[in-house]
C-alpha cells in the first residue's frame, strides 16, 4: 500500500443551490438596473417644471438613490461572481481528490504486483534450493551405495 492516503470524502458543496443563489443575485441586479432605467425618463420629466427647495431635495435624494442602486447592483454582481468562483473552486478540489484516488489505486496495484513478483521470486529460489539439496542428497546416497558396493 502507498505510504499516503487520498481524501476519500467528496467535496460537500451544493452546486445547484450555489448557481441558484448566483442567478438570483444576477436577476436582482438586472431588476434594479432595469427599474433605474425605466424611472430615468420619469424623473427627467418631473424635473422640467419643478423648482425651489423641494426640487433641490428631490435632486439630492434621487442622486443618493442612484448611487445606492449602482452600489447595490455592483455588489449583487460581485456576490454572484464570488458564488460561482467558490463553486469552481469546489469542482477543482473534487477533481483533484478524484485524481489522487486514481493515483493511489494505481500505486497500490503497482506495489501489490511488485510484492507478488518478489514472493514468486522467493518461491522460485526456495524451489531451486530444494532441487539442489535433493540433487546433493541423491549424489550422497549414490556415493554411499558405491562405497558400500566397493566394501562388499
Amino acid at each position: 500500500m502507498p505510504s499516503w492516503q487520498p481524501n476519500w470524502e467528496d467535496v460537500r458543496f451544493d452546486y445547484a443551490g450555489a448557481e441558484e443563489a448566483a442567478q438570483e443575485c444576477d436577476e436582482c441586479a438586472q431588476f434594479i438596473s432595469g427599474r433605474h432605467a425605466v424611472l430615468g425618463p420619469s424623473l427627467a420629466e418631473a424635473r422640467v417644471e419643478w423648482r425651489g427647495v423641494h426640487r433641490q431635495r428631490f435632486d439630492d435624494e434621487t442622486a443618493a438613490l442612484d448611487r445606492d442602486a449602482d452600489l447595490l447592483t455592483d455588489e449583487l454582481r460581485m456576490t454572484a461572481a464570488r458564488i460561482r468562483a467558490e463553486a469552481e473552486e469546489a469542482r477543482i478540489e473534487q477533481h483533484r481528490r478524484e485524481l489522487d484516488r486514481e493515483r493511489w489505486v494505481e500505486e497500490s496495484a503497482r506495489e501489490a504486483a511488485a510484492e507478488r513478483a518478489r514472493q514468486e521470486a522467493e518461491a522460485a529460489e526456495a524451489a531451486e534450493a530444494a532441487r539442489i539439496e535433493a540433487a546433493r542428497a541423491t549424489a550422497v546416497r549414490a556415493s554411499a551405495v558405491r562405497a558400500s558396493a566397493i566394501v562388499l
